[in-house]
């Protein structure tokens, strides 16, 4: 759900128009135009997405799964805290449920990391086989 809702954020953003262009995104648009972020989100929305359907047929995927959820926590962590610095008094609703994005990755990094220890998978990877 989460992937898709990258994905589905970062298609808003590149739709014609000023998605970003409430004072609360004033901090994003700072630092890159809004076809750069809706990129960043679209990209890694898409690899969780491969990362999801790749997992369990291949040995390594909790570590995926676990990565994947790790990029996913950055982003979400990342656009709540900016929003937080451009905004103004008043609640943007973003501040409200991206930090709760990031509490579901959060969650996600540890099950893919559990998973993957209980596989094996994490010594696989580090000696090679």
């Amino acid at each position: 759900m989460l992937a898709t809702l990258m994905v589905t954020w970062g298609a808003a953003v590149a739709l014609p128009g000023d998605a970003l262009g409430p004072a609360g995104y004033r901090v994003l648009t700072e630092l890159a135009p809004e076809p750069v972020w809706a990129l960043v989100s679209i990209a890694i929305g898409v690899m969780r997405m491969a990362g999801l359907v790749i997992n369990g047929r291949w040995r390594r995927s909790p570590l995926l799964r676990a990565g994947g959820a790790a990029w996913g926590l950055g982003w979400w962590l990342g656009l709540a805290w900016l929003l937080w610095l451009g905004s103004e008094p008043g609640a943007l609703p973003a501040l409200a449920s991206y930090p709760v994005c990031a509490l579901f990755e959060a969650v996600s990094v540890w099950r893919g990391a559990a998973d993957s220890h209980r596989s094996g998978a994490l010594g696989r990877w580090m000696s090679g086989q």
